[in-house]
């Protein structure tokens, strides 16, 4: 019975947006702890520059992000899970890292207009509530069908999906 259960293709959309969230998630806060602690005005006393100091950080969350997206591709092969042997590897490699990038950028956009950790807190659960509650969505096929294949459906529904 439980031999053909595939956690993957039941909760997938969820396991997918998580390993990008999870890169925004540790990036974020360390972002705004620096911010918080000032440790960057200290940084600019000592003769950094602020484009090394963005250049340092999104090489590293860059780094991170191609690591994450290749070792998410290498465990679905290693498991055979269904969405990773029928798809290529490069395309499945290409959209995490591409979606761990977008969060890259959100969370440094968020980390210069926020200033407190309350903010940093509110902003980072509103995101990856925002964030699974629309992967759940567009994973669930019948409301997609609903959407896409309906004739009645105004055209700014079929725009913005």
């Amino acid at each position: 019975m439980l031999q053909n259960l595939d956690g993957l293709t039941m909760y997938g959309a969820f396991y997918l947006v998580m390993v990008p969230l999870c890169a925004f998630m540790v990036l974020f806060d360390l972002l705004m702890r620096e911010k918080v602690e000032n440790l960057r005005m200290g940084m600019q006393l000592l003769g950094a520059r602020d484009d090394a100091y963005w250049a340092s950080w999104i090489i590293s969350a860059s780094l991170v992000s191609v690591l994450l997206s290749a070792e998410m591709v290498l465990v679905g092969h290693m498991f055979k899970f269904e969405v990773f042997v029928m798809s290529p590897p490069w395309l499945l490699f290409s959209l995490l890292f591409a979606t761990c990038e977008s969060y890259i950028a959100v969370a440094c956009f968020l980390s210069i207009i926020l200033s407190s950790r309350s903010q940093a807190f509110a902003a980072n659960f509103a995101l990856i509530m925002s964030s699974l509650v629309i992967c759940f969505c567009l994973s669930e096929p019948t409301l997609m069908r609903k959407v896409i294949f309906n004739l009645d459906t105004p055209f700014w529904v079929k725009f913005v999906v």
